[in-house]
């Protein structure tokens, strides 16, 4: 049916009657509108919402270290929130990788090769699996939509209007001017709603990926705020202040060894020389020499061991740093080459490396033709050692003179101390003869003192004796007392009576 002529023409005819319905042009208007709303919602709320909650955690996460000392210590804490997030962890990981650890002391504590805003923008958000491109399209296909049956309504209105100028019957031009204007409402009704559809979807999606951008440039901001990006030219100029300030490090770090070194051996040595003094009787003269002679014999062998192992090492570094130098130069070239517009000045930079390389290397071959002359001013210590030995060795006489001196004195005080003896004795006699005298008074206090509480007793006795006699007599008087007055109650009732 639908594959003649006829019936497809049948089929059009079909289809444009449908824009005469007027409820049907409101349908497809609302739906038009209604979808473009729901379609922003979504968008709002399924995809623009939950990446500013994860870049919202990360922008506090990082914005709590308040100074870049504090970002290095939370830096495991950043680790851990932005791997968390989605959106980020690419990013971060990316970014994480062109960390450079400054040395000890040295400016910031960390440094990166590139800056935050590379990983963290709007491309870099789509990069990480933010899905825009299909948002960023949607406001023309509501408008293709809309033009489309715009065009259908055109056509269906010309149709109408070629009905109505064919027929001859006033009725028929009137019903076909009548679908004319309904065709009509049904084309600008259809394009007002896409129009509508397209401007809520272009605006809403402008403003949220807009405030999307701006949340990703502030962390961005903040990150680079925290861990600096490295300039190739300041990385070269601190490389450069490094090397100047070696040959100054290094006799520092000579000068502290060679302390080190005299500090562990010189206790060691005078403490075996306490010790064989004190166990030396007759001879300690010569245990000094002794002692004086192993002391500079093991400080020459181990300071020239030590120093001729520096400037092995110092040696050794002369031919790392030639290595390094050429390496730096090479690359240099090469970056000057990649680099069109700052070639020149980055190229000077590197030579004056170069330069400052070459004239430290030469201070470094200096430096260790020094060291191997250091052990000579070692022997001249030793010999002022052997001079304070000598000097030692003439302390010890005169510490042996004062040892007999201390000799009489100690038979001075034996002799005193023998006197002493007999006095203490003489007092410890007198004391005891004391002792026996306050003993007999003592024994003599406390018989008396046993007569005298027998004599007490007796007495006690006695008076308790006569109280007794006394209290039985008075009893005796109160009964009869009682009898009398009994006695004389009776009377004087008796004669009371008639």
């Amino acid at each position: 049916m639908f594959g003649s002529p006829d019936g497809l023409a049948g089929l059009a005819i079909s289809l444009l009657d449908v824009f005469r319905d007027i409820e049907v042009a409101v349908t497809l208007a609302l739906i038009l509108a209604g979808g473009g709303v729901l379609l922003l919602l979504w968008f709002a709320l399924g995809i623009a919402a939950p990446a500013f909650a994860q870049i919202g955690r990360a922008i506090r996460v990082v914005r709590g270290a308040e100074t870049r000392g504090r970002f290095a210590q939370l830096l495991p804490e950043v680790d851990q929130v932005l791997g968390r997030q989605r959106l980020l962890r690419s990013g971060w990981a990316r970014y994480r990788q062109g960390f450079v650890a400054s040395p000890p002391g040295v400016g910031d504590p960390w440094r990166a090769r590139s800056s935050a805003a590379r990983y963290y923008s709007l491309s870099g958000l789509e990069q990480a699996g933010l899905d825009l491109k299909l948002f960023q399209a949607l406001p023309n296909y509501f408008i293709g939509v809309g033009l489309m049956l715009t065009f259908m309504g055109l056509v269906a209105a010309l149709y109408f209007a070629s009905q109505g100028v064919g027929s001859a019957d006033v009725k028929d031009a009137q019903a076909a001017l009548g679908s004319l204007l309904q065709a009509a409402t049904f084309k600008f009704l259809t394009s007002i709603a896409g129009l509508f559809a397209s401007l809520v979807l272009s605006i809403g999606y402008r403003l949220l990926t807009i405030e999307l951008g701006r949340r990703a440039d502030r962390l961005a901001r903040l990150l680079d705020d925290r861990v600096p990006v490295l300039d190739p030219a300041e990385q070269g100029a601190q490389q450069v202040r490094l090397l100047e300030q070696m040959p100054g490090i290094l006799a520092q770090r000579i000068g502290e060894e060679f302390e080190i070194r005299l500090r562990d051996t010189l206790p060691e040595i005078l403490a075996d020389a306490t010790d064989r003094f004190g166990a030396s009787g007759n001879d300690p003269v010569g245990q000094m020499r002794l002692l004086m002679e192993e002391f500079r014999a093991a400080l020459s062998q181990s300071t020239f061991a030590e120093l001729q192992g520096l400037a092995d090492a110092l040696i050794e570094i002369r031919g790392s740093l030639r290595g390094l130098h050429t390496g730096f130069r090479d690359s240099g070239d090469d970056f000057a080459k990649r680099v069109e517009q700052s070639s020149a000045a980055w190229q000077t930079n590197i030579l004056d490396s170069g330069r400052v390389l070459q004239d430290t290397l030469a201070q470094i071959e200096q430096t260790a033709s020094k060291l191997r002359l250091a052990a000579e001013p070692v022997g001249k210590v030793a010999e002022r050692f052997d001079k304070a030995a000598q000097d030692i060795v003439a302390a010890a006489d005169a510490i042996l003179r004062s040892q007999g001196q201390m000799g009489q004195v100690a038979e001075g005080l034996g002799q005193t101390a023998n006197v002493l003896k007999a006095s203490m004795t003489e007092y410890r006699e007198r004391f005891a003869e004391v002792d026996r005298s306050l003993g007999q008074a003592f024994k003599v206090f406390a018989e008396g003192s046993e007569t005298q509480r027998r004599h007490i007793q007796d007495f006690v006795r006695e008076v308790d004796q006569h109280l007794d006699k006394a209290l039985s007599a008075l009893g005796t008087g109160v009964a009869e007392l009682t009898q009398s007055v009994e006695d004389l109650q009776r009377t004087l009732a008796s004669g009371r009576t008639p």
